[in-house]
């Protein structure tokens, strides 16, 4: 094999043709490498040459996002503050590059100071780089600074905001829910003579029409297009659809469909009959919603979408045989049915007992990947109850809650901790008394006062004190206080030892808590990479990139099952 400075040699040093983008061993070469810390030193390696620099874009993305997920900012911080020494550093195009990758990578502190000294590198700071400066803070999640750095920005450097400065600023209007600030801007827009384009309405809409309460909103943008001259795309049509099913208008997006449909110029796509499909679904349409899916299958447009939101739909409004049947279907096409829509249905059939189905499709789908491992059928006795762990009946009894509440119980870790106490069992054994009969009330409270016994005695004879049980309510604090005094300032306060027992148990429960988080954070994520269809659309190093993490997947997978 070839060794990496060859690669890099024959990539970017020989012919001019080579040097036009990286070659396909030097993408695997990086795709391959498992440990980051050579990556790093690759990449560096690799930096020393302008082809590099001036081509591999994807390269410098793909090394980022890889440490930035393995949360190695010092090593971001080593690979980009290298690049700043090089003279690409004065391009426009080369410095915004920089400032993007650290936005991406979550540090801000790191673009702000790399736009901060872009004329130390002798680099013009243009609309394009204040653009970047202001997506780096979207990405950052500051979507609250986002408009008054930009108003700064302009009146500093002189400059007037562009279509793309107010689309930004539009997105981070709506993160923040400042809906009406956000179409407000759009008044600005027209007065700086920037007109708004099809994104900008499309940003707006997108965002009015998932709001029930807001759809007449959107309309009126919608009319404020049309009459700017504008022809909607089908992302803005697909955005009405979805105002009209989030309404509760099923007859009008039905006919704005089959609009759509007799359409020559613009055709429905496989986001609009999803959006229809879920609209049967909260309509308890279910016949309509499998015949819409059907036609999806047999013109094989279907995508992830059309079988997750479908499931989980079909699940709650009943037509778990339809759900069922659309996961066989969705687990026969690659990475279209994801782990909870097999779960959900899975659950749907343990619940109506119909546990050898339930068998047969946890089955299939570890059949046909490995992200469903994990999936396991409980034993039928545990449907009844009576056999139920702690674990399970407390999951039962939240979900009891859930339903009579409305809301979720949120208070577990509480529950756990105090439930033993004697003032929570009173609380208990009084609000069952009050369900019981009379006489059955009668006779266990002159068992229970027959078997008291005071916690604790104050006797000034007495040399010990009984140590309080489970079952007995805390000793007060003038209790303890005289107990103290009597016996002096050595006298050990009683249930320390329990109060330590008691942090040092949370403490432990917080870190199980958080390395079960970590797991599931990293399941999720190899799950989206599964899911993920590799297509011929796809550059060369893209394809590569899924194929190399596939595999990684599939064989840490099948070194721990």
């Amino acid at each position: 094999m070839a060794s990496f400075s060859r690669i890099l040699f024959r990539t970017f040093c020989t012919s001019p043709l080579l040097r036009l983008r990286p070659s396909r061993p030097l993408l695997r070469n990086f795709l391959e490498e498992k440990d980051l810390t050579k990556l790093v030193e690759k990449f560096k390696e690799s930096s020393e040459l302008e082809g590099f620099r001036n081509t591999a874009t994807n390269l410098y993305k793909h090394t980022v996002n890889r440490l930035a997920s393995a949360r190695q900012f010092s090593s971001i911080e080593e690979i980009l503050e290298l690049q700043k020494k090089y003279k690409d550093i004065s391009r426009e195009g080369f410095a915004v590059r920089i400032i993007s990758l650290y936005g991406k990578a979550g540090m801000l502190d790191h673009a702000l100071k790399t736009f901060e000294e872009l004329p130390e590198f002798k680099c013009n700071c243009t609309i394009k780089c204040v653009n970047v400066l202001l997506s780096a803070y979207v990405d950052c999640k500051k979507y609250d600074e986002v408009e008054p750095l930009m108003r700064q920005l302009m009146t500093k450097f002189e400059l007037t905001p562009d279509i793309y400065s107010y689309n930004i600023v539009i997105g981070a209007f709506f993160q923040r829910g400042n809906f009406d600030e956000a179409v407000a801007m759009l008044d600005e827009m027209e007065k700086n003579g920037v007109e708004p384009n099809l994104i900008t309405y499309f940003i707006i809409l997108n965002n009015l029409y998932s709001k029930s309460e807001l759809f007449l909103e959107g309309e009126e943008i919608w009319s404020r297009m049309e009459k700017s001259g504008l022809a909607p795309d089908i992302r803005c049509y697909n955005s009405k659809l979805k105002g009209l099913v989030v309404t509760g208008k099923m007859s009008e997006a039905v006919k704005l469909v089959e609009e759509l449909e007799n359409n020559a110029g613009m055709k429905p796509d496989v986001f609009t009959y999803n959006t229809l499909i879920k609209g049967y679904c909260n309509d308890g349409n279910l016949d309509e919603a499998k015949r819409v899916f059907d036609a999806l299958v047999k013109k094989k447009s279907t995508n992830r979408h059309s079988f997750c939101d479908i499931v989980h739909c079909l699940c709650e409004k009943g037509g778990l045989d339809t759900a069922l049947e659309m996961c066989n279907v969705g687990l026969g096409t690659k990475g279209s049915v994801n782990v909870g829509s097999v779960q959900a249905v899975m659950d749907g059939l343990i619940k109506e007992s119909r546990i050898q189905e339930a068998k047969k499709l946890v089955e299939l789908a570890k059949s046909k990947s490995p992200i469903f491992s994990h999936l396991e059928i409980p034993s039928a006795s545990r449907k009844s109850g009576e056999n139920l762990s702690e674990d399970g009946k407390i999951k039962k009894a939240k979900i009891m809650y859930k339903k009579i509440e409305k809301k979720e119980f949120k208070l577990v870790r509480s529950w756990k901790e105090l439930r033993l106490h004697k003032k929570w069992q009173d609380y208990v054994e009084k609000t069952n008394d009050q369900l019981r009969p009379q006489s059955s009330t009668s006779s266990r409270r002159r068992n229970s006062s027959n078997n008291s016994s005071p916690t604790t005695d104050l006797n000034e004879d007495d040399d010990e004190v009984v140590s309080p049980n489970k079952n007995q309510r805390p000793r007060g604090r003038k209790t303890g206080k005289e107990l103290r005094r009597r016996k002096g300032t050595n006298y050990e306060i009683p249930g320390i030892s329990e109060l330590s027992e008691l942090i040092g148990s949370y403490i432990e429960d917080r870190k199980n808590v958080h390395e079960r988080k970590l797991k599931l954070q990293e399941f999720e994520h190899d799950e989206r990479i599964m899911r993920i269809n590799i297509t011929d659309d796809m550059d060369e190093m893209t394809k590569l990139f899924y194929e190399q993490e596939k595999k990684n997947i599939m064989a840490r997978r099948s070194l721990f099952p």
